[in-house]
């Protein structure tokens, strides 16, 4: 999982250079999402409720589960780079995250940021 992450990371960087070279944010827009969630990726319940937790998140000894073997109802990161106007139609409040999009608002919301 956290070579995948790791890959992910690199992949984005890649993009993100490609449009330093092509135009720049004024000419580009890069969004960095998920349509949804899935498992739930924590301690497993047993470990969490004993608080325990040994290690760090590169030692083989931390160890997380799946939770859940579905979508889960759960936000998920929506990253957009070269478009204000995405941050100023999310109007929706999450208390801990903040502002936010439905899922169902994203595209329409892209659209009006191309335009």
């Amino acid at each position: 999982m956290i070579e995948e992450v790791l890959a992910f990371d690199q992949a984005v960087e890649t993009v993100v250079a490609w449009i330093a070279e092509y135009g720049g944010w004024q000419e580009n827009l890069l969004v960095v999402t998920a349509d949804h969630e899935t498992g739930y990726l924590a301690p497993p319940p047993a470990r969490a409720a004993l608080g325990a937790f040994t290690g760090s998140p590169l030692s083989p000894i931390f160890e997380l589960d799946w939770q859940s073997r579905a979508h889960i109802n759960q936000l998920v990161p929506f990253f957009a780079a070269g478009a204000d106007l995405l941050s100023e139609l999310a109007d929706h409040i999450d208390p801990l995250r903040g502002p936010y999009l439905d899922n169902d608002e994203e595209g329409n919301a892209l659209l009006r940021a191309l335009r």
